[in-house]
């Protein structure tokens, strides 16, 4: 069994720390593996907290990642922006609704509000029939219009 000496085990460290495994220090400082893991059984408790405090650091840039999301995404829901876009394209979908000439342009429109019904379902976290069923609410009353003109 050979002997460490403090730069041998510093050195250990150094590329432990950086996340390389046992059979990767070894093959970097030409020793056996099993001379790398008693470095590193023996220094246990200062890798231990070398982990623990880069693990909480990590969890920390991640949580304040995702709060800034999650900020993000809150206001855009409820900014006015938003709202006023959504009330606008349902008044130009009511406007297009009424100028519809043929069955092509009605079927462009019916597509449109599917897209944008489907895309505020999702926002709104509904991945369940709710936008099929008001797709087909929708074609419904238009196909009542229709038949009414």
């Amino acid at each position: 069994m050979s002997v460490c000496t403090e730069d041998q085990e510093a050195t250990i460290m150094k590329y432990l720390r950086a996340g390389k495994n046992a059979s990767q220090v070894a093959k970097l400082i030409g020793k056996d593996r099993g001379f790398v893991i008693r470095v590193a059984k023996r220094c246990a408790t200062e890798l231990d907290i070398d982990i623990n405090e880069w693990l909480r650091k990590d969890a920390d840039a991640l949580n304040s990642k995702t709060s800034k999301a999650l900020t993000a995404w809150t206001k855009y829901r409820e900014s006015d922006k938003r709202q006023e876009l959504l009330s606008k394209t349902l008044d130009k979908m009511d406007q297009l609704l009424e100028s519809c000439e043929d069955t092509k342009q009605l079927r462009d429109l019916c597509v449109c509000v599917g897209i944008l019904v489907d895309k505020f379902a999702v926002e709104q976290g509904k991945g369940d029939d709710k936008a099929k069923a008001a797709l087909v609410e929708m074609f419904e009353k238009m196909s009542e219009e229709n038949r009414s003109d």
